[in-house]
């Protein structure tokens, strides 16, 4: 590609601004800027997101999963959702079995617009989704696609971040593990007691009524993203993580609020403090893994200044088990991904003649904050020094005296016979014939993140140098011996 061409335009140091600030660098060197509320992506930019992500797409084409594209979809969940029908769809028998598939999407992931790029409001995710196949498998591609764009990651449940001081506090997810030594009663002969407990709201003031610990308390707490209510239950002693909460409905993040308490008091028919989940109808119920299966839990009766002893899950309330709780251990983060199995599973017709019943696991990678993690990564005083693999250009061919014209246009010449022999090779290579002063060149290529650069003397010779100046083998004088001594790919 010619540099002119793709109408690259670098910026010149600002001092008054952060020369560190990711957004700042990626203005200055042309991948994309913002105007009021809106981010727009130069050719530039765009060829540059394209390089890890053609290698991410590659690599699940070659595990056989096929493209294909859903409209107006809009958000994660209905992204998901539509995974989902198109499954439902095109799956009929175990023949097909493991069914993967793959698509693209611009989808929203915040409610308002905000200043930092990490949290646009519209991001472009991938979702690769495989019908028979679960979260392990799930979770093992997003850590190998992950190492192999070799972005630092955590892994925090179900969810991949970058670790980044600018982002989010995260709560790392406690370990429950189901005791073993914990008795199963007989819940069918537990009496349920329904018991007056005046003006006693708090789990601080149940302890004291009850005279019990904290963990025999089951608190219930009502959420809404505006359209449905969402019940969540925890242990008496956590603090639900909202953005946990939202990460498993696959809401816009910051969308889930609290239910008012006029709203609490029409949903559940008494005021806020006495709610609970028998007989509670809400869209959804998520139950913390906290919860234990097998014990008696306090809880509210939906009626004001009233609770209930001996509630158990299975008998009286039922739902879906997640980690949604806070912990003291946190860390400061972006998410990148997650995996995410949907709640219905998709009947298809089995070997022996019968139906099983498979589920739907998705992979969901955000392009757009792992891109913005590769360039963080490679930040230094210059701009970025990429690698060749993440480079969106691994060289570019420059004239060290593009003055040179009429009748002497051997330097050119030779210059374009490397450019198109490097692009037959499908060498990502830039060829940059402008008339600038060759050191403002050098600081744009430095910028961009070019790895080496082909200088082409007057007389036709060139030499090869890298992103620090340095300038290699002085033998290498033809492109076969540049290639290979692994200069170029």
């Amino acid at each position: 590609m010619d540099f002119e061409q793709m109408n690259i335009r670098t910026k010149k140091e600002d001092s008054t601004k952060d020369g560190k600030d990711l957004a700042y660098l990626m203005e200055r060197a042309g991948m994309q800027f913002r105007v009021k509320e809106v981010l727009y992506k130069t050719p530039f930019g765009l060829v540059e997101e394209s390089v890890f992500q053609e290698k991410i797409e590659s690599v699940l084409k070659r595990e056989g999963f096929a493209e294909y594209y859903s409209s107006g979809t809009g958000n994660i969940k209905k992204l998901i959702d539509a995974a989902h029908q198109y499954a439902l769809d095109r799956v009929t028998s175990y023949k097909d079995l493991p069914y993967r598939m793959m698509t693209k999407e611009n989808v929203q992931l915040q409610e308002g617009h905000y200043a930092s790029i990490w949290k646009n409001r519209h991001q472009r995710v991938l979702l690769a989704s495989v019908l028979g196949e679960g979260k392990t498998e799930g979770m093992q591609r997003g850590k190998e696609v992950l190492s192999l764009l070799d972005i630092p990651f955590r892994v925090e449940g179900d969810m991949f971040y970058y670790e980044h001081e600018e982002g989010p506090r995260v709560y790392v997810s406690p370990e429950f593990v189901e005791s073993e030594n914990m008795s199963k009663p007989d819940i069918d002969e537990v009496e349920r007691r329904t018991i007056e407990t005046p003006g006693v709201k708090t789990v601080e003031d149940l302890v004291q009524f009850f005279q019990c610990q904290m963990t025999d308390i089951l608190k219930t707490m009502l959420f809404t993203d505006g359209d449905q209510v969402y019940a969540v239950l925890t242990e008496g002693n956590n603090e639900v993580d909202l953005k946990k909460v939202g990460h498993v409905l696959s809401l816009e993040e910051d969308k889930l609020k609290p239910l008012s308490k006029e709203k609490v008091l029409e949903q559940t028919g008494a005021e806020a403090g006495f709610a609970g989940p028998i007989g509670l109808k809400v869209d959804k119920m998520l139950i913390d893994h906290s919860v234990r299966k097998g014990k008696a839990y306090i809880t509210g009766a939906n009626k004001t200044d009233y609770h209930i002893q001996g509630v158990y899950y299975g008998r009286d309330f039922s739902g879906y088990f997640y980690t949604l709780s806070e912990s003291e251990e946190s860390f400061k983060g972006w998410l990148l991904g997650s995996v995410k199995v949907h709640d219905e599973k998709i009947r298809v017709q089995s070997k022996e003649g019968g139906y099983s019943y498979e589920p739907l696991t998705s992979l969901c990678l955000n392009l757009d904050r792992m891109n913005y993690a590769l360039l963080e990564e490679s930040k230094d005083d210059k701009g970025f020094a990429l690698s060749k693999i993440q480079a969106p250009f691994s060289l570019v061919i420059t004239l060290v005296d593009p003055r040179v014209e009429k009748p002497r246009e051997k330097p050119r010449e030779k210059a374009e016979e490397m450019y198109e022999e490097l692009k037959l090779w499908g060498v990502r290579v830039l060829k940059d014939f402008r008339k600038d002063r060759l050191g403002s060149k050098f600081s744009d290529y430095d910028l961009l993140g070019i790895p080496y650069r082909i200088l082409v003397s007057k007389d036709g010779t060139f030499d090869v140098k890298n992103r620090n100046g340095d300038l290699l083998e002085k033998g290498l004088q033809n492109l076969v011996e540049i290639r290979n001594n692994e200069v170029i790919e």
